[in-house]
């Protein structure tokens, strides 16, 4: 994730860069400064398990405020309130019904429920807003970045396996799923 970060900044000042030396001297003037204050800290190197986390994770927040925490290297979630106060653990590493082998971002359905996909497993697992495991979706193919919309389609990514003389490939399909994941606007 800091590759990322340090990638946005150097896209950022790339644009603050061109933009300055397109625009000329004046541009330069113009460029406004950014500072930013921590609202919110989870997280600690020792003590309270709740707390730590492992090298890789994801965050997202309901509409409530509430942090969902995306552990990949220990594949559970773990919700906290809007202060930071830890509430529950979803999930576990393994392979049944709410266990994982890998795991993406928690995301939200219209319900509230929450949603993570495992790409290894090529199945979707479903929690209500409280943290009990309500179901799981398995899939023929594997499915990145899947997000529901209002309507119940999904936007995401899809890796469909075929073989061309033998040979097996992939093609990634991307678009818009409906609520069988069968594919009705592709990009």
């Amino acid at each position: 994730m800091a590759r990322i970060k340090k990638m946005g900044v150097f896209v950022f000042l790339s644009i603050l860069w061109i933009g300055s030396t397109a625009l000329g001297p004046m541009a330069a003037q113009s460029v406004k400064s950014m500072s930013f204050r921590e609202d919110l800290s989870i997280g600690i190197r020792e003590g309270d398990e709740n707390y730590m986390f492992g090298n890789t994770i994801y965050v997202n927040a309901d509409q409530e405020g509430n942090i969902y925490v995306t552990d990949w290297d220990r594949k559970h979630i773990r919700k906290f309130d809007s202060q930071g106060k830890y509430l529950f653990t979803m999930g576990k590493k393994g392979q049944g019904p709410g266990e994982f082998a890998n795991i993406s971002v928690a995301r939200f359905d219209k319900s509230g429920n929450i949603y993570v996909l495992d790409v290894s497993s090529r199945k979707m697992v479903t929690f209500d807003s409280v943290g009990t495991f309500l179901n799981q979706r398995l899939f023929a193919d594997r499915f990145a970045g899947l997000q529901f919309t209002p309507a119940g389609t999904c936007l995401g990514i899809q890796s469909k396996r075929f073989e061309i003389s033998g040979i097996p490939q992939m093609k990634e399909i991307y678009g818009i799923f409906d609520d069988q994941l069968k594919p009705i606007v592709e990009f």
